[in-house]
């Protein structure tokens, strides 16, 4: 994700679909963006009549690319340009861990606190795994909540533990968002507890990971035994 400050009005934020020259433009390298909303001198991906992407009607926007910043709601808030801190929801510019204990919520309001931008847990660099395997244990659900209470008897599974509840599970109830520090955070303490090859690079299946929390870090029976 990608931000660029209009200075007069909100800012634009947007994922970019292409990079490359365009006719009649000789300043140098052009972005084409597909936008998060609409606008009303948006395209669709064309460029005087020339497609160079294809998006939604209205939510297509060409600028240099040296007009673009780092998606400023992921930045640390001290890292934010002061113009533009107003338009951040804090949860989105903060990373820490949230301590007090945070239950899932009901029905209707569990479903709107995942939807839309920035919600969920922003992955990173083959994380996939992870995200969408604790996502789906912690984020609709305590049905889990009772493994967490496990103590590990290893100081690196506590590590694993504390990361995983304090820094992913809580935050993501509490604000709808986890961010991609606290997965690092998580990956890290795995690669320390030295039990499975590549956590912090690798892709993984979710089984290897699940296998590591249960059987390795919490040190819970297997649920069904054959």
């Amino acid at each position: 994700m990608v931000c660029i400050d209009l200075q007069r009005g909100d800012p634009l934020y947007g994922v970019v679909k292409w990079i490359g020259p365009v006719p009649d433009y000789p300043a140098g390298a052009i972005a084409g963006l597909e936008l998060e909303r609409t606008l009303r001198d948006g395209t669709d991906g064309t460029w005087r009549g020339r497609r160079f992407f294809t998006c939604p009607p209205g939510k297509g926007f060409f600028c240099p690319v040296t007009a673009l910043k780092q998606d400023t709601r992921y930045m640390d808030e001290g890292q934010v340009p002061a113009h533009l801190r107003q338009d951040i929801d804090n949860p989105l510019a903060k990373y820490a861990p949230v301590t007090e204990e945070i239950d899932t919520v009901g029905s209707p309001d569990l479903f709107k606190l995942y939807i839309g931008n920035a919600r969920g847990i922003q992955g990173h660099h083959n994380s996939c795994y992870l995200d969408s395997t604790v996502f789906g244990l912690f984020a609709l659900s305590d049905s889990f909540d009772d493994l967490l209470l496990e103590e590990p008897t290893e100081e690196v599974g506590r590590k694993v533990k504390y990361y995983l509840w304090k820094g992913i599970v809580n935050p993501l109830r509490k604000y709808g968002l986890a961010r991609y520090e606290s997965i690092m955070d998580l990956r890290d303490s795995l690669e320390e507890f030295g039990r499975m090859k590549g956590p912090k690079t690798d892709e993984k299946d979710p089984e290897e990971f699940l296998n590591l929390l249960f059987k390795e870090v919490l040190h819970i029976p297997p649920f069904l035994t054959i």
